[in-house]
Parts: C-alpha cells; sequence; structure tokens
C-alpha cells in the first residue's frame, strides 16, 4: 500500500546542480543572478544545525562559491 503523503525533507542535491549551472553562465541577467542568490540563501535558512547531520558543510561550500 502507498502512503498517502510524503516525508518532508530538504532537497539539496537538485538545488546545488540548478545553482552551479546558473553561476557557470557567461552573462547572467539581472534575473538569473537574483535567483542564484535566493538560491544560495535557501540552503543557509534551512541548514540542519544537528550533529547527526554531518557533511551538510560541503553543500554550503558548493552552493557558496562565487
Amino acid at each position: 500500500m502507498a502512503r498517502n503523503y510524503e516525508p518532508r525533507s530538504v532537497a539539496s542535491g537538485e538545488t546545488t546542480e540548478v545553482l552551479i549551472f546558473l553561476m557557470d553562465q557567461p552573462s547572467p541577467s539581472p534575473a538569473v543572478r537574483s535567483t542564484i542568490e535566493g538560491g544560495v540563501s535557501w540552503p543557509r535558512e534551512v541548514a540542519l544545525r544537528d550533529p547527526a547531520a554531518e557533511g551538510t558543510e560541503r553543500l554550503c561550500a558548493v552552493v557558496g562559491r562565487r
């Protein structure tokens, strides 16, 4: 039997891939720059501060690159 809900989660992998793609664009438009800034701030806002979430620093390092 399938569940009728999806547990909450932070899907940072897909966000990271999209941000890297956008950051690699040679001349991003103001809209793309705004999207990048919002995408970079999102993981910081939802970051897990629990020791059990070891390794999330790598995500912030990747997403925070400029």
